[in-house]
Protein backbone atom coordinates (compact mmCIF):
# COMPACT_ATOMS: atom_id res chain seq x y z
CA UNK A 1 0.00 0.00 0.00
CA UNK A 2 1.85 3.05 -1.33
CA UNK A 3 2.12 6.01 1.06
CA UNK A 4 0.20 4.29 3.81
CA UNK A 5 0.93 7.16 6.15
CA UNK A 6 -0.37 10.31 4.52
CA UNK A 7 -3.02 12.95 5.11
CA UNK A 8 -5.21 12.54 8.19
CA UNK A 9 -3.89 9.04 8.84
CA UNK A 10 -0.38 10.48 9.11
CA UNK A 11 -1.56 13.13 11.58
CA UNK A 12 -3.27 10.49 13.73
CA UNK A 13 -0.26 8.20 13.63
CA UNK A 14 2.19 10.99 14.52
CA UNK A 15 0.03 11.98 17.52
CA UNK A 16 0.23 8.39 18.74
CA UNK A 17 3.95 8.14 17.96
CA UNK A 18 4.69 11.40 19.78
CA UNK A 19 2.87 10.11 22.83
CA UNK A 20 4.32 6.59 22.86
CA UNK A 21 7.85 7.62 21.86
CA UNK A 22 8.39 11.13 23.27
CA UNK A 23 11.81 11.32 21.57
CA UNK A 24 9.93 11.79 18.27
CA UNK A 25 8.50 15.12 19.49
CA UNK A 26 11.91 16.70 18.98
CA UNK A 27 12.52 15.28 15.53
CA UNK A 28 13.76 17.51 12.75
CA UNK A 29 11.69 17.59 9.55
CA UNK A 30 14.22 15.20 8.04
CA UNK A 31 13.80 12.73 10.91
CA UNK A 32 9.99 12.98 10.69
CA UNK A 33 10.18 12.25 6.96
CA UNK A 34 12.56 9.35 7.58
CA UNK A 35 10.21 7.89 10.18
CA UNK A 36 7.29 8.03 7.75
CA UNK A 37 9.42 6.54 4.96
CA UNK A 38 10.53 3.63 7.16
CA UNK A 39 6.98 2.80 8.17
CA UNK A 40 5.57 3.20 4.66
CA UNK A 41 8.26 0.90 3.24
CA UNK A 42 7.59 -1.64 5.99
CA UNK A 43 3.83 -1.63 5.32
CA UNK A 44 4.46 -2.03 1.57
CA UNK A 45 6.12 -5.39 2.27
CA UNK A 46 3.08 -6.70 4.13
CA UNK A 47 -0.20 -8.08 2.78
CA UNK A 48 -2.90 -5.42 2.34
CA UNK A 49 -4.96 -6.99 5.14
CA UNK A 50 -2.28 -5.90 7.63
CA UNK A 51 -2.57 -2.28 6.47
CA UNK A 52 -6.35 -2.45 6.76
CA UNK A 53 -6.08 -3.78 10.30
CA UNK A 54 -3.74 -0.96 11.26
CA UNK A 55 -6.17 1.57 9.79
CA UNK A 56 -8.97 -0.05 11.82
CA UNK A 57 -6.97 0.25 15.03
CA UNK A 58 -6.12 3.89 14.31
CA UNK A 59 -9.84 4.56 13.86
CA UNK A 60 -10.66 2.63 17.05
CA UNK A 61 -8.28 4.79 19.04
CA UNK A 62 -10.22 7.86 17.96
CA UNK A 63 -13.62 6.22 18.43
CA UNK A 64 -12.84 5.22 22.00
CA UNK A 65 -11.23 8.59 22.69
CA UNK A 66 -14.48 10.21 21.56
CA UNK A 67 -16.59 7.83 23.64
CA UNK A 68 -14.58 8.30 26.82
CA UNK A 69 -13.34 11.88 26.51
CA UNK A 70 -15.42 13.51 23.75
CA UNK A 71 -12.27 14.38 21.77
CA UNK A 72 -10.10 12.78 19.13
CA UNK A 73 -6.91 11.21 20.48
CA UNK A 74 -4.65 13.96 19.16
CA UNK A 75 -6.66 16.58 21.12
CA UNK A 76 -6.60 14.75 24.46
CA UNK A 77 -4.57 15.85 27.46
CA UNK A 78 -1.47 13.80 28.26
CA UNK A 79 -3.33 12.20 31.18
CA UNK A 80 -6.26 11.17 28.97
CA UNK A 81 -3.93 9.88 26.24
CA UNK A 82 -2.22 7.74 28.85
CA UNK A 83 -5.60 6.45 30.02
CA UNK A 84 -6.55 5.52 26.45
CA UNK A 85 -3.27 3.71 25.81
CA UNK A 86 -3.64 1.80 29.09
CA UNK A 87 -7.17 0.87 28.05
CA UNK A 88 -5.93 -0.72 24.83
CA UNK A 89 -2.61 -2.19 25.95
CA UNK A 90 -4.15 -3.89 29.00
CA UNK A 91 -7.56 -4.71 27.55
CA UNK A 92 -9.18 -8.05 28.37
CA UNK A 93 -9.96 -8.46 24.67
CA UNK A 94 -6.81 -9.99 23.21
CA UNK A 95 -7.50 -8.56 19.75
CA UNK A 96 -7.29 -5.03 21.19
CA UNK A 97 -4.06 -5.83 23.03
CA UNK A 98 -2.42 -7.43 20.00
CA UNK A 99 -3.51 -4.67 17.65
CA UNK A 100 -2.30 -1.87 19.84
CA UNK A 101 0.97 -3.57 20.67
CA UNK A 102 1.37 -3.71 16.89
CA UNK A 103 0.76 0.04 16.65
CA UNK A 104 3.26 0.54 19.48
CA UNK A 105 5.84 -1.50 17.59
CA UNK A 106 5.32 0.57 14.43
CA UNK A 107 5.80 3.82 16.34
CA UNK A 108 9.09 2.56 17.72
CA UNK A 109 10.20 1.19 14.34
CA UNK A 110 9.88 4.66 12.84
CA UNK A 111 11.98 6.17 15.60
CA UNK A 112 14.66 3.66 16.55
CA UNK A 113 15.41 2.48 13.00
CA UNK A 114 16.97 5.83 12.15
CA UNK A 115 20.77 5.89 12.13
CA UNK A 116 20.67 9.61 13.03
CA UNK A 117 19.55 8.77 16.58
CA UNK A 118 21.91 5.85 17.18
CA UNK A 119 24.50 8.00 18.99
CA UNK A 120 21.78 9.44 21.26
CA UNK A 121 20.68 5.98 22.37
CA UNK A 122 24.19 4.55 22.66
CA UNK A 123 23.85 2.21 19.72
CA UNK A 124 27.05 1.63 17.81
CA UNK A 125 27.29 -0.18 14.54
CA UNK A 126 30.34 -2.35 14.76
CA UNK A 127 32.04 -4.52 12.24
CA UNK A 128 30.91 -8.09 12.03
CA UNK A 129 33.40 -10.56 13.41
CA UNK A 130 33.81 -13.92 11.80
Amino acid sequence: MKNFLSGKRLEKFLAIQNFLVPRSRGFSEEQKSESVRIINEFIETKPNIIAYKIVLFLVLIDVFSLLFHFKMFMSLSERNKNEMMDFFFNNKISLFRKGFWGINTLTKLGVYSQPSIYPDIGYEIGELHE
